[in-house]
């Protein structure tokens, strides 16, 4: 998804207060144990240095997408750790795409907000067993994340089990008419889009990932 969505808020002197943008890829470019504001942070600066504005970052529905880091002449293609100078990049990329947004001309968009939130059930279609946990955790010896959610559910399905479906939090934030964006408190992936699309007419949906404490 290539989909870059930005927003501009001015004063009605026509001065811009801040940057709302929106890009659909994993911050996970290093990929390390340490705190990064990753290839977002770049862009931000960017942004608000030419700008004077203050540049707001919203994560897309990435479940299924990170950044093209990859081996040189791997076949087929394996993911690599980035390095600081992928993340610039990758930032000066989003960073330069959405000033090319700003400078070209934006639909100015006339507010009527409204909100809406509910909440979705979403049944599994099969939940792990014991068995099945144990052997991730013996395969995962290497992959300490893997191990350690492995040995969590564990320690879940003894004490409570494992709920038969997933509470899917949906805040509909009406900006205008014909913009809105559609927040979801889960790791979504990117298929969902077309399909929340599909049910929303007229309007041009921003849907968002990893929101609402999520």
């Amino acid at each position: 998804d290539k989909t870059v969505a930005v927003f501009q808020f001015a004063s009605t002197s026509g001065k811009p207060l801040a940057i709302l943008f929106s890009y659909t890829c994993h911050p996970t470019t290093r990929y390390a144990d340490e705190v990064s504001a990753d290839y977002p942070g770049v862009a931000q600066r960017i942004i608000e240095k030419q700008t004077g504005a203050m540049a707001l970052f919203a994560q897309g529905a990435c479940g299924d997408i990170r950044p093209n880091v990859t081996k040189p002449r791997s076949r087929p293609r394996r993911f690599r750790t980035g390095t600081q100078a992928d993340v610039d990049r990758y930032g000066q990329e989003l960073g330069a795409k959405v000033l090319r947004i700003l400078r070209g001309r934006m639909k100015m968009l006339k507010p009527t907000l409204a909100a809406r939130e509910t909440v979705v059930k979403l049944p599994f279609d099969r939940l792990p067993t014991e068995t099945q946990l144990r052997e991730i955790q013996k395969e995962s010896k290497n992959y300490e994340v893997r191990r350690v959610w492995a040995g969590k559910m564990i320690r879940r399905l003894k004490e409570s089990g494992f709920s038969k479906d997933l509470p899917v939090e949906l805040l509909l934030l009406r900006l205008s008419d014909d913009h809105a964006i559609l927040a979801v408190n889960h790791e979504l992936c990117n298929g969902y889009v077309p399909l929340f699309q599909r049910l929303v007419r007229n309007t041009t949906l921003t849907v968002l990932g990893y929101t609402n404490a999520c």
